[in-house]
């Protein structure tokens, strides 16, 4: 083998045709002992920084395509928005409504295929842990002589009234209707139900209706609202031939509540949707239910202080024969721990937590 001795001239004309990337990677490793000139480094060196600045470009771009894409999708998801309600929404009730259509959707998903139980997973949210000094607040004179004498704190949020009796006539499963009312000054007052399995059904979409007191500016620390839209008839009880609005623009069947008092499903915090759980359980193991929600308001407040519940339902056993009778009879403050409610106009401020 014949070995070739290269002249310095040519041994940098070779390595000038090397690619770049080989090149800057040279620079790197050997510096001035490449035995480049100063222009030849200098041309070298502008030739790395450009490579770098190509890949740094290229991820940019890459990050402003994703941006560009979740923002094309919340631009659709305001159109849709935009013609569902007919009105422009602000930032704050956009941000709720399409919260709450995650909700639509969380319980969809677990409504039952079959006659089994329904649990309820809703996701952990603020102040979730009420004192039994937070969820008295809210229990004035009037309140009081509205639930009459034997109220008793459950120690999970709510109340037990009339030691959970109630005088709701029986529901043999004859009928299937919802009834909404309003008092004088046209708030919703009181929603009945006479409910059956075939009830059940998956919530419709929601709509951008605003109860009376409902203000969208305050917000919890994950970004969830305050105030809900808060059916007093639940929305997956709505199969009822199509003669109930279950939406929330029904504005005789919504009311504004807090988080708390809306979604808390746990045995340590006894919300509506606790015991909304247990009445879609009933009804989906073919029971049959009496339901009575009534929204309890002091003076001229927009805002209820709370909601009493009221329910009497039967199972069946073989032969048909009503069995397993039982009930209900609570009361769920309207409250939400570290914030303050002015219930006549909606105003809330932040105030230091209450420990349980």
């Amino acid at each position: 083998m014949v070995r070739m001795r290269l002249s310095q001239a040519q041994g940098q004309q070779a390595r000038q045709k090397q690619p770049v990337h080989s090149r800057g990677i040279s620079i790197v490793q050997h510096g001035r002992n490449a035995g480049f000139s100063a222009e030849q480094r200098q041309i070298r060196g502008n030739q790395v920084r450009k490579y770098i600045y190509m890949n740094t470009y290229h991820e940019f771009m890459n990050l402003q395509q994703k941006y560009l894409t979740k923002q094309a999708m919340l631009e659709q998801e305001y159109l849709s928005v935009l013609k569902q309600t007919g009105y422009p929404v602000s930032p704050e009730e956009l941000g709720s409504i399409l919260i709450q259509r995650l909700i639509t959707k969380m319980e969809n998903e677990e409504l039952p295929a079959g006659k089994s139980a329904v649990p309820i997973n809703r996701a952990t949210i603020e102040g979730c842990e009420v004192s039994k000094d937070l969820a008295s607040s809210v229990l004035t004179k009037k309140i009081m002589k509205q639930l009459g004498d034997r109220i008793e704190y459950n120690g999970a949020g709510s109340f037990i009234i009339c030691d959970g009796k109630n005088d709701l006539p029986k529901n043999l499963g004859m009928s299937r209707i919802i009834v909404n009312n309003i008092d004088e000054k046209r708030r919703p007052a009181e929603a009945s139900a006479w409910l059956t399995e075939e009830c059940l059904q998956k919530s419709p979409s929601s709509a951008a209706y605003a109860p009376p007191g409902y203000l969208a500016q305050y917000t919890l620390k994950n970004g969830v609202n305050l105030y809900t839209r808060g059916h007093l008839i639940a929305a997956t009880f709505g199969n009822v031939n199509g003669t109930w609005n279950a939406k929330t623009n029904n504005q005789l069947n919504i009311v504004t509540q807090t988080q708390w008092a809306n979604q808390s499903s746990t045995e340590s915090n006894k919300g509506q949707a606790y015991y909304e759980k247990i009445l879609r359980t009933i009804l989906a193991n073919g029971g049959v239910v009496n339901y009575r929600v009534r929204p309890l308001y002091s003076d001229n407040d927009k805002i209820p202080s709370g909601n009493q519940l009221m329910a009497r339902w039967f199972s069946f056993d073989d032969s048909g024969r009503p069995v397993d009778e039982d009930s209900f009879n609570v009361f769920v403050p309207n409250v939400q721990n570290g914030w303050e409610i002015d219930y006549a106009s909606g105003q809330a401020r932040k105030v230091k937590k209450q420990v349980s």
